[in-house]
């Protein structure tokens, strides 16, 4: 009796199994050195972010790159590292990943972080690769297509970015006339207007 309920619990977590399985056979790893610096060479990357921008990174065959994200400009340096992983430098980090290229749909492809296994699907369109997640997905640790929360901590540090601006209001009074009765101007920096007011 006690075999017969451990079957279908065995059955069913088999059956869960498979479509895992069977779905990672759709990716084929790109390896090798030359491969994916003729990939990365030329490439432009973007991805929506949350306010509705799109960010984007260009990445040139020397191994350096520009994001452009919030209204400002972020450098990047990119290399691979053995013969299966690519990375991004930013200013203070790097991030590797793993890509993969779906076995079926040529443009269709996905990038794997290889310290956090974090994974997100891009299709790739005459060197443009566009990512496919929510915009609201974005994590702090940035990459190809988006800033990194340091890089953006930096330039909100400087008020004078697109990332962050101050507005100045100044308002300033002058008195003319006598006690009895006196002009007010009130000024400020888009002009000036006067009040006639009586004691």
């Amino acid at each position: 009796m006690q075999l017969s309920t451990c079957l279908p619990s065995a059955a069913v977590l088999v059956v869960l199994a498979f479509p895992a399985a069977a779905s990672e056979a759709e990716w084929l790893v790109v390896t090798g050195k030359e491969t994916l610096t003729a990939f990365m060479s030329g490439l432009t990357a973007e991805r929506t972010l949350p306010n509705g921008e799109v960010s984007r990174g260009e990445y040139a065959p020397d191994g350096t790159g520009v994001l452009y994200a919030w209204g400002e400009t972020f450098p990047r340096k990119w290399r691979i590292e053995g013969e299966d992983q690519l990375c991004v430098a930013e200013r203070r980090a790097e991030v590797c990943y793993y890509i993969d290229k779906h076995a079926t749909d040529s443009g269709l492809y996905r990038v794997r972080d290889t310290a956090s296994d974090q994974q997100y699907e891009f299709q790739v369109t005459d060197k443009v690769g566009t990512v496919e997640a929510d915009p609201g997905e974005i994590g702090d640790q940035g990459g190809a297509a988006t800033a990194s929360a340091d890089e953006l901590a930096a330039e909100l540090s400087n008020p004078n970015t697109a990332v962050a601006s101050l507005t100045f209001k100044n308002q300033f009074r002058w008195f003319d006339g006598t006690r009895r009765a006196h002009c007010v101007r009130i000024g400020h920096l888009g002009g000036s207007s006067e009040q006639r007011v009586a004691d």
